[in-house]
């Protein structure tokens, strides 16, 4: 499964899911709707088990369905504040009320978007799922970038000893590497920052030496 929608009204929801993959982005089969669980970290845990690679969510998911503590913006800020950069929309027709928190403008979009206009065409000119699919591909194609850099600069490091600089971006790339698969399991910067903190020294040492050789190499051969 690809997409997966959150709605407390399930023809509601079969109507996302049906203007999903008559989008043409998205296939029967890659698409799923399910009602809001009651716990919140119930319904963290199954977008993580379904492994799909989009949520999007109604904003309203307790008006409805009793017993729903949190709605659609409560939960996207969750996941996402777990899962850094994770593909994550709000379809609703309270946009207004919506925008009125602090979230990114980028994340919501009004249920209308998915009604053509009456050409038959779509009301805007990058339509909701046209978005919705750059979303996952940038998402996918930004990990795969990073987890491929950081695998070269592993693959170079067994080859000779990485500088300090590589040591940082290797650093970085597996701090955002762990934030995107789940950031409650990331070690601290802190602690990996000490771990090669003697290693640091060294390489920065070396460097220093090789510079100072470099250049009394210099001065011997214009002697």
């Amino acid at each position: 499964m690809n997409l997966l929608y959150i709605d407390e009204e399930p023809a509601e929801g079969n109507r996302v899911i049906r203007a999903a993959y008559r989008s043409g982005h998205f296939s029967k089969s890659e698409v799923s709707t399910i009602l809001p669980l009651k716990n919140m970290e119930e319904m963290i845990e199954y977008i993580v088990e379904s492994k799909c690679q989009v949520v999007i969510s109604d904003y309203k998911l307790g008006d409805k369905k009793t017993g729903i503590q949190y709605d659609g913006l409560d939960l996207v800020r969750e996941f996402q504040d777990r899962y850094e950069g994770y593909p994550c929309f709000l379809m609703t027709n309270y946009v207004g009320e919506a925008l009125n928190h602090n979230i990114d403008v980028n994340v919501i979009f009004p249920k209308s978007d998915l009604e053509p206009d009456e050409n038959g065409k779509p009301k805007t000119e990058l339509p909701f799922f046209t978005r919705v699919k750059a979303k996952i591909d940038e998402h996918q194609t930004t990990i795969q970038t990073k987890a491929e850099r950081l695998i070269g600069l592993q693959n170079l490091s067994a080859e000779r000893a990485l500088t300090a600089d590589e040591l940082q971006e290797a650093l970085d790339l597996d701090d955002f590497l762990e934030a995107a698969m789940s950031k409650n399991d990331a070690v601290p910067r802190l602690l990996k920052e000490s771990a090669l903190a003697p290693f640091n020294s060294i390489l920065q040492k070396a460097e220093e030496l090789l510079g100072r050789l470099e250049v009394e190499i210099k001065n011997k051969s214009g002697n």
